[in-house]
């Protein structure tokens, strides 16, 4: 597989010379939320790009996309992995959904594998629309989105995660942080190796500290 991303460049192809490498990119890189590009040159982070999949019988997918994290090729060196981008789908459409999952349980297929469990819930469009918004920090509409999810007999790990993560995103942005922790806390029962809850956690505990210490040296000990 080739995949290369100039950094002037908003598109990313990645070229799939079987279905047994497209499979195993599915199974061991790729998502329904995003997926790692390795590129010698990754734009900077917040570029919006296209994700073009060039498959072994000549067809394309095409995607958008937001890089939102890279690797150098110093960094990649030092960590001894490839240098590229992280590439989170902004939009998928229902027809581009229905045509991934086409792809996965073809290319599944075509390899002689059993196709990875995919749920409707990791399809559905609503999910990325949610993922955007709250990364944009629109945190009620984010909500709205994976709340009809769930209301239409959707209750994927995916979306509960996201769901308690957009609550707790909009508890630490109005500095409410004990009920945050609680919120990530719920994310641990969930998904036990959910990074984003592993690493916040121990931080807002400081911050809910430091909150308290202000507020007593400011207005003094609350009464017991």
């Amino acid at each position: 597989m080739v995949s290369q991303q100039p950094a002037r460049a908003a598109k990313a192809r990645i070229r799939f010379q079987s279905w047994e490498e497209f499979a195993d990119f599915l199974q061991q890189e790729g998502n329904s939320r995003g997926l790692f590009v390795r590129a010698q040159l990754p734009p900077p982070i917040g570029t919006d790009l296209g994700v073009h999949f060039l498959l072994p019988d000549g067809s394309e997918l095409l995607l958008s996309g937001r890089v939102v994290h890279t690797v150098n090729p110093l960094e990649a060196e030092a960590l001894g992995e490839d240098p590229g981008m992280g590439v989170q789908f902004t939009h998928m459409s229902e027809e581009q959904a229905h045509e991934l999952q086409r792809l996965m349980l073809r290319a599944m297929s075509m390899s002689s594998r059993p196709p990875a469990k995919t749920t409707r819930d990791e399809l559905d469009p609503r999910l990325h629309e949610a993922a955007s918004l709250l990364e944009r920090s629109r945190f009620d509409a984010a909500e709205r989105r994976v709340m009809e999810l769930m209301r239409d007999g959707h209750s994927s790990v995916d979306a509960k995660v996201m769901l308690l993560t957009v609550q707790a995103r909009r508890a630490t942005s109005q500095f409410d942080f004990l009920l945050a922790i609680e919120k990530y806390r719920s994310i641990m029962i969930v998904d036990p190796t959910n990074d984003e809850a592993n690493g916040r956690i121990e931080m807002l505990r400081r911050e809910a500290a430091h909150s308290k210490e202000l507020y007593e040296r400011v207005f003094g000990a609350a009464p017991r």
